[in-house]
């Protein structure tokens, strides 16, 4: 039985599929999931994923996290400007390039629509271009869970091959709840075991 499916059947009770409980995630500063999503190595820069930074001392923190110097950080939102503003970024002279994907948290009944399949691939896309420039790159969305887990999980099949099942646990274990978001869930049914940038 494919992973997401035992999780979805867990939701309603039904077997015991993935561990749907998950903590959130703070940086001493405050800042929501912060996750290396691929470590630097060598010339290669680094990609973070990081819920929007609630304070001046987390984006401060944020910066002394990802920026090391020298290099150019792209900053990927994949909020609407209603849910958090960007605007510490652009000061800290970061690339900042906002693909808002459904759910939107300031209006609920967005968690049933299906993202649109460009603005998914603008944003893996945009992620990898920035990455092959030698960029920083820190993505995310408001809390860093549905939207930012989901493009996470195809990032991962995209950079690293992963399965679309490995892709999946990722997502579960790193705080999606993507199995109670139908518009999401039903995107990832549709595209993802054949899904690449």
């Amino acid at each position: 039985m494919p992973r997401w499916l035992a999780s979805l059947l867990a939701v309603f009770g039904i077997g015991c599929g993935t561990n749907l409980l998950y903590q959130d995630t703070l940086t001493p500063a405050g800042i929501p999931n912060f996750h290396v999503f691929a470590a630097p190595t060598g010339a290669s820069a680094g990609i973070y994923r990081t819920g929007l930074p609630p304070t001046a001392a987390a984006w401060t923190e944020l910066r002394g996290l990802v920026e090391p110097p020298g290099r150019k950080v792209t900053k990927v939102v994949l909020h609407d400007a209603a849910e958090g503003d960007e605007s510490p970024a652009v000061a800290m002279g970061w690339n900042v390039v906002r693909i808002p994907l459904v759910p939107e948290g300031d209006r609920p009944l967005t968690v049933l629509e299906k993202p649109n399949d460009a603005d998914v691939h603008r944003a893996v896309q945009t992620i990898l271009d920035a990455h092959a420039r030698g960029d920083v790159v820190v993505f995310g969305c408001q809390h860093d869970r549905e939207r930012g887990g989901l493009v996470a999980g195809l990032l991962g099949i995209a950079m690293f091959k992963w399965t679309a099942d490995y892709a999946w646990d990722y997502m579960i274990k790193t705080g999606s709840r993507i199995e109670v978001t139908p518009g999401l869930l039903a995107f990832w049914i549709g595209l993802a075991d054949h899904w690449r940038p």
